[in-house]
């Protein structure tokens, strides 16, 4: 359906506060103290290198590598929960306001309910696919698609298992993954296929999703507090026909995030710090043996030189970055 585009925008009396870099070296980590108190829920890179990182009540703060830049909105922007970037380079959050936000770089545009075809305000999740279409998983409202124009609604009535969508992620075929609180779908645009506890997940709460260079799936279910049952379940890998579970060595209960590197290793955020995986061997790295110091990780980012960084959620540690020598 085609909604006539009743845009809310804030022109740029934006409160934008810029502050040098200030920065602690440990090679080949690198923290950045001046964030040491900001909780960073997503993070986002765009194509000029420059880094976007949504905060937990901090508002939206970006990073060029020189100065940081905190966008509040005059105190209308809290924070986000979830950032995408198109191939405009416009930025478009989740958890910023009620409904979507998109930045162009001067403008603000809000998308939600009352204006647009947003089937609910929660927006918990978002993906950019190959021909520009805006994926948004919503809590409760199943899916919403945005292809600059028209709006379209997925919803357990069209196949997908759960209104309640936690994660998103886009194969290389084009495939619409789609993690939420009952399982995990997978939708190529036609038909749906929906996977559960009763063919092949540790458990139905998704928290995250990645995609290899092989095609293959990453899963992260729930566990920790709200599920004490079902911690340290690990993270599961799909490689299209069966499902395998690959378990840390060291103590967590959670896994929050999921970024694969250019040679195929896998980095997980936990409760407890951050896991590298090489396929075959776990490598832990917390407060006694990195520059890491929060110990709750739902932030993970590569960019184009394979640095990688981190958000804590613990308080302190804000930002840190590793970086490849």
């Amino acid at each position: 359906m085609k909604y006539p585009i009743l845009k809310v925008v804030f022109l740029l009396f934006i409160m934008m506060i810029d502050f040098s870099c200030e920065k602690v070296t440990t090679t080949p980590w690198i923290s950045y103290p001046t964030t040491s108190s900001v909780s960073v829920q997503a993070i986002g890179i765009d194509a000029l290198d420059n880094k976007w990182f949504c905060t937990y009540g901090d508002g939206i703060l970006k990073f060029d590598g020189t100065n940081w830049t905190t966008y509040t909105e005059n105190g209308l922007i809290k924070g986000a929960g979830s950032i995408a970037i198109d191939a405009q380079g416009n930025k478009w959050f989740g958890g910023a306001v009620s409904g979507v936000l998109k930045f162009d770089g001067i403008n603000w545009t809000t998308y939600n309910t009352t204006n647009s075809g947003l089937t609910n305000d929660t927006v918990l999740c978002i993906a950019i696919d190959s021909k520009a279409n805006k994926w948004f998983g919503t809590g409760g409202g199943g899916v919403s698609k945005f292809d600059g124009t028209n709006w379209t609604s997925y919803t357990t009535n069209n196949g997908l298992v759960n209104n309640y969508v936690t994660a998103i992620a886009i194969d290389a075929q084009g495939n619409k993954w789609f993690g939420t609180t009952e399982g995990l779908s997978k939708f190529d645009g036609i038909n749906w296929t929906n996977y559960t506890t009763a063919n092949g997940l540790a458990h139905n709460y998704i928290i995250t999703i990645a995609i290899d260079k092989q095609g293959n799936i990453w899963v992260a279910p729930a566990a920790a507090i709200a599920y004490p049952p079902y911690a340290h379940l690990g993270v599961m890998e799909f490689d299209g026909k069966k499902w395998a579970v690959y378990n840390p060595s060291a103590d967590y209960d959670e896994i929050e995030s999921i970024a694969i590197d250019a040679h195929g290793n896998k980095w997980f955020g936990t409760d407890n710090g951050v896991f590298k995986f090489d396929g075959k061997n776990w490598e832990h790295f917390n407060s006694a043996n990195s520059i890491l110091k929060g110990a709750y990780y739902p932030a993970i980012a590569i960019d184009a030189q394979q640095n990688i960084w981190f958000g804590t959620m613990s308080g302190i540690g804000g930002i840190s970055e590793l970086r490849n020598n």
